[in-house]
């Protein structure tokens, strides 16, 4: 016969659990949100429940286990496996600024080489899970009897119904009709299903995560994002055509192997730069030395087209699916990275009509690169090698960072010195987050209200700027540059939700664009064919490169001119007609381009 004092400690076990689960949500929402609802009188009642119900919901259900297994230290393994959950979801949250969904799940096979990056984000925010977790162990040591509580779990069961459906019906009530609609929140919430004015297709977006977690917690989205994962597998896989428009444009592209493909005319170099964001060309320390003194030194003295606002379109690949979208002219999958899922696709690019090519990618296997550069055309993949991967003393990385990038690019200039036009696609490193890989010997002086993450990026980036801004002087110096287009992108932007604000809250008396727009990547092109400067101030995407790249190689008659403008043919009429947008060019809207290329990813539909 149990007695009562053993079923107190085990009610008592699960409060405490509950707690503890409760703390951990409203800390994650913290971390990554950047706000937790204290006190009411700072939102009304209303809305304070709105936030709280459907978490303490959660909470309560996701503790009920205890009341239903006899010994409590099954509930120690429990918990562990939500912080590991939690924990995921804050360094790939504090990485990527998106939390984790099936497809990237499935993709964590490409962090080779990125672990000791992932342990940078192992600090006082991670360890206070495991902590919680630690104090929980020891209360569980004095309250291990082996219970069983099934009527109370029902009850439980059901209070947390409840919380739930108040909570979803007090959501409704604190938000107005047009913030109903931005936010996107119904009437009655149950925190494991989805919004249902949310389209299926659409739900996994960064403002509907971000959304669902502020209405529920990152635990209900574990299972929310499995689910309806599950469910769009098959929908995505291989989609069909909506429309027969759709159905036309698909049976108009062009047989790749039957065409008659064009001979480049000039030789080509991408510099794809980290992370770079177009404000940092402006960019100063606290005693005025600009960011990147070289690149800047560069542009003065060369004729150039410059593309400040070049609107990153990456999506869960990131830097996979910007290298896709500037080789390829196609735009990322809805949801996972095209180069991970579809590598053996057929791709239409640049790089296959030079008879020398090649890309320079400093982390070995990263972005399944083995593939994605064959299918991309390159017919050379040149990174570190197993047993020669670099370690550096200073950031502790095994591979490459840009000094060494730099260097081996140099090494390859016996492949540029052909008769024949070369390609050649350089990824740098330095700029990765957590903005820790550069020699200290680069750091700039910043005042102290300077944001922490701010700081080591702008070092990251004049780091970056040493040696790409060398690297330029040495293709100038040898002559590479009477018939090379160089064009340098950054493969996505950095900073999203807290951090932009912060970016943006820090940069409100310097004269950076950062400080009233959104941040872009910067677009820099070198040609002997560009005479002038010209700059192009439109807002433009990652889809133009493609095309542009295009035409400054000489090679517009390609089949495939991809979903952009040609920002080369159209910088002339910007800089003499400025009543005249790039949007209004464009043969494909935003919209339009994303749907049609995950048509054509997912179909293999260049592979006729």
């Amino acid at each position: 016969m149990l007695s009562s004092s053993h079923k107190l400690l085990r009610a008592l076990l699960f409060l405490l659990f509950t707690i503890i689960i409760l703390i951990k949500v409203a800390l994650f929402q913290k971390f990554c949100i950047g706000f937790v609802l204290l006190d009411p009188r700072n939102c009304g009642w209303i809305t304070y429940f709105g936030f709280w119900l459907p978490k303490i919901a959660v909470s309560l259900l996701v503790a009920t286990p205890l009341l239903f297994i006899r010994s409590p230290w099954y509930s120690i393994v429990w918990m562990l496996i939500i912080d590991f959950w939690i924990v995921a979801n804050l360094i790939y949250f504090r990485a990527n600024s998106l939390l984790l969904t099936l497809d990237a799940i499935l993709m964590s096979s490409n962090l080779k080489g990125f672990t000791s990056s992932i342990l940078l984000y192992l600090d006082w925010r991670v360890w206070i899970y495991f902590l919680l977790t630690f104090i929980y162990c020891i209360i569980c040591f004095f309250c291990r009897q082996r219970v069983l509580l099934w009527k109370s779990g029902i009850v439980v069961i059901i209070l947390a119904i409840a919380s739930s459906l108040a909570g979803g019906a007090c959501r409704y009530q604190s938000f107005t009709e047009s913030e109903q609609r931005s936010f996107r929140f119904s009437p009655w919430l149950n925190p494991f299903v989805t919004p249902p004015e949310i389209k299926a297709e659409d739900w996994l977006t960064e403002r509907d995560q971000m959304n669902y977690v502020m209405s529920h917690s990152i635990v209900a989205y574990s299972v929310n994002m499995t689910v309806e994962g599950i469910r769009l597998y098959g929908q995505r896989k291989s989609p069909k055509p909506q429309c027969e428009q759709q159905q036309l444009f698909l049976d108009s592209l062009p047989d790749l192997d039957s065409s008659t493909l064009p001979t480049p005319k000039k030789n080509l170099i991408i510099l794809f730069v980290e992370s770079m964001e177009s404000w940092v060309f402006d960019a100063t320390d606290s005693d005025g030395a600009p960011v990147t003194p070289k690149i800047n030194k560069f542009l003065d003295d060369h004729p150039h087209l410059y593309v400040t606002r070049i609107t990153s379109q990456v999506k869960q690949g990131m830097s996979g699916d910007g290298q896709m979208t500037l080789n390829t002219g196609l735009l990322p999958i809805s949801s996972g990275a095209a180069c991970l899922l579809y590598p053996h696709n057929t791709y239409p690019n640049f790089a296959h009509l030079f008879r020398n090519s090649a890309i320079v990618n400093p982390v070995r296997k990263t972005w399944n690169q083995t593939d994605a550069a064959h299918n991309y055309g390159y017919l050379q993949l040149i990174e570190p090698e197993d047993e020669l991967e670099e370690f550096n003393q200073l950031t502790h990385r095994h591979f490459w960072i840009d000094n060494t990038i730099f260097s081996v690019s140099k090494d390859m200039s016996a492949l540029m010195r052909t008769d024949f036009p070369f390609c050649q696609f350089i990824i740098t490193i330095s700029t990765h987050s957590p903005f820790n890989l550069y020699e200290s010997s680069y750091a700039m002086h910043f005042k102290d209200d300077t944001p922490q993450k701010v700081r080591e990026y702008l070092n990251c980036m004049h780091y970056a700027d040493h040696h790409a801004g060398d690297y330029l002087q040495w293709l100038s110096d040898e002559g590479f540059l009477e018939n090379t287009v160089v064009v340098i992108t950054g493969d996505h932007t950095v900073f999203r939700n807290i951090d932009f604000k912060e970016l943006q809250a820090w940069a409100q008396d310097k004269p950076l664009s950062i400080a009233s727009e959104p941040n872009y990547c910067p677009l820099v092109m070198f040609s002997p064919d560009i005479t002038e400067d010209v700059t192009i101030d439109d807002i433009c995407y990652q889809m133009d490169i493609y095309p542009s790249i295009l035409s400054a190689v000489g090679i517009e008659d390609y089949p495939w001119h991809g979903f952009g403008t040609d920002l080369i043919k159209k910088a002339g009429v910007l800089s003499d007609e400025t009543d005249i947008q790039v949007d209004s060019i464009r043969p494909f809207t935003v919209e339009e381009a994303y749907t049609l290329s995950d048509l054509i990813i997912r179909n293999n539909a260049f592979n006729k």
